[in-house]
């Protein structure tokens, strides 16, 4: 059973659901009702574009990505958005691909729904447009995408993305085990949509769960912040309240402040989950540069 602890930190999460917490001792709640938008933390954080773009000939689609991963369409598999018609002629692709944890902290969505914790091994964000006016796939085609794992995780599910929380996807997904040199082993799936996926594993922690207080110092308080559970040996990011957590995980709390002044302060605290644990966090003015070799640490 879950070990209710009081949390200490009153911070805006992108879920459904909008937490509060009562304050600590020798802490206040950060937010007192007012609901900050943290998009200055994100627009710093993704400030080095890292989307992988292509013209593609629309009958002739094939993307290969940095990683390996292959996206195929069939021929008329692509129309405008706005009223449908078909495309001809180059389009222009984009493919976001997220495997690291520090990636998915910085660009894409916590690895994390309703029913559990998740383990990703590949969050993907696909875009297309032609004269800068967007597509979406065509009634009846779906793109075909493989993605290479010589070790894939015969656990791995398919979801898809919906108010910034990962839903199971029923759509056509195969697990491709190694069986030799020539042959391709990963994950393979068909998707019919334009817009965020997930390969991903619920995580089974045979551990007892509890709650945790994460604190942040007085001033601090009316501040823009960011908090993420970031789990030392799995690739899990969780945007979280520090609930539900289990015992025994060594995880990092990564806090970043939208300080004054277009600055940032960070503080990333290595603990040990366990009953009764208190973060006190004290984010310490850095560069943006810096902070990003930070979170990369955590890969």
């Amino acid at each position: 059973m879950s070990k209710t602890i009081r949390l200490c930190i009153l911070f805006a999460v992108l879920i459904p659901m909008l937490l509060f917490y009562s304050s600590c001792e020798d802490s206040l709640d950060i937010n007192e009702g007012q609901i900050w938008t943290p998009g200055d933390i994100m627009s710093m954080l993704q400030s080095e574009d890292i989307t992988q773009r292509s013209r593609i000939d629309s009958d002739n689609f094939k993307f290969v990505s940095n990683a390996g991963v292959i996206i195929t369409a069939e021929p008329n598999s692509f129309e405008f958005r706005d009223g449908g018609e078909l495309v001809n002629g180059d389009i222009d692709f984009e493919l976001l691909e997220l495997f690291t944890k520090s990636q998915i902290l910085q660009y894409g969505i916590p690895t994390q729904t309703t029913q559990g914790i998740l383990e990703s091994d590949g969050e993907f964000l696909f875009t297309a447009s032609q004269d800068d006016k967007p597509l979406r796939l065509a009634n009846g085609k779906a793109l075909n995408v493989q993605v290479p794992n010589s070790d894939p995780n015969n656990g791995m599910e398919f979801f898809t993305e919906g108010e910034n929380l990962w839903w199971q996807d029923d759509s056509p997904f195969q697990i491709l085990p190694n069986v030799g040199i020539d042959t391709f082993s990963g994950y393979e799936f068909t998707f019919d949509r334009l817009e965020w996926v997930n390969i991903d594993y619920f995580t089974k922690f045979d551990l007892e769960l509890t709650d945790i207080s994460i604190c942040a110092p007085e001033e601090y308080q009316g501040d823009k912040v960011q908090i993420w559970i970031v789990f030392q040996d799995f690739d899990i990011v969780l945007r979280s309240s520090g609930t539900n957590l289990p015992i025994g995980e060594v995880v990092s709390v990564v806090c970043i402040v939208a300080d004054e002044d277009d600055n940032f302060r960070i503080d990333i605290q290595e603990v040990t989950i366990e009953e009764g644990l208190k973060v006190n966090l004290d984010p310490q003015l850095e560069s943006a540069d810096r902070i990003k070799e930070l979170l990369k640490e955590l890969d």
